[in-house]
């Protein structure tokens, strides 16, 4: 199946509205502006993404920073490009005091993603094989550990550096997630001024029954 791209804007008074259901208070926002793809690494972390009967017709920006919530809560980023993603972490760990030897830097380029705290990275680097599937416990983004306010700080700077101009922010939500937690974590993104951003799906077959005959 193919992937969908939806932009959404996010409206304070409608993600206040519980009793739209699970996706409904964010299906109520999308607009089809962006294209089809199945661009999706299967490095990733695994996201059970909801479904859409939606055809979207126009293309994204390549310039990419994905953000994926797993069943489990647990969140993780890459981006489009290797250069971005690497970029991005160089900066959110600058946050943190943390600088990147050279061979660090290299070692950065080959990860599939950032699925853990960004001040973990050096100890990772230092491990091989099985042993660095182990780090696979989320990037923590709540009080008093918040690195997802310091990475979309970020995201910007890094598009602008790499690319020429700044990264969308596409989000691959877990449509297991109770809308107690979707809800908050959408606000969250708002709050750093990401009031636009791309919703990907699943795009569902469309089935016809045979026409009957005369």
């Amino acid at each position: 199946m193919a992937i969908r791209y939806h932009y959404a804007r996010l409206s304070r008074i409608e993600l206040l509205r519980p009793e739209l259901g699970l996706w409904g208070g964010v299906m109520l926002l999308l607009s089809t502006l962006f294209m089809s793809s199945a661009k999706f690494s299967a490095d990733l972390p695994i996201v059970r993404l909801p479904s859409s009967m939606e055809r979207c017709s126009r293309g994204i920006s390549e310039v990419q920073l994905i953000l994926s919530l797993d069943m489990h809560r647990r969140l993780s980023m890459h981006a489009s490009t290797s250069e971005l993603q690497t970029k991005a972490i160089e900066l959110l760990a600058q946050n943190y005091g943390l600088q990147f030897s050279s061979e660090q830097r290299q070692q950065l380029q080959q990860l599939p993603y950032l699925g853990s705290d960004v001040r973990q990275l050096p100890v990772w680097l230092a491990t091989s094989g099985w042993q660095r599937k182990k780090l696979s416990s989320g990037i923590p983004y709540s009080a008093p550990n918040d690195q997802l306010t310091a990475l979309l700080q970020v995201a910007n700077r890094a598009g602008y550096a790499i690319h020429g101009h700044p990264a969308i922010v596409c989000l691959r939500l877990d449509a297991r997630l109770p809308a107690s937690v979707v809800m908050p974590f959408l606000h969250q993104i708002q709050q750093q001024g990401v009031n636009r951003f791309v919703l990907v799906a699943e795009a569902e077959q469309v089935r016809y029954a045979p026409a009957s005959g005369y």
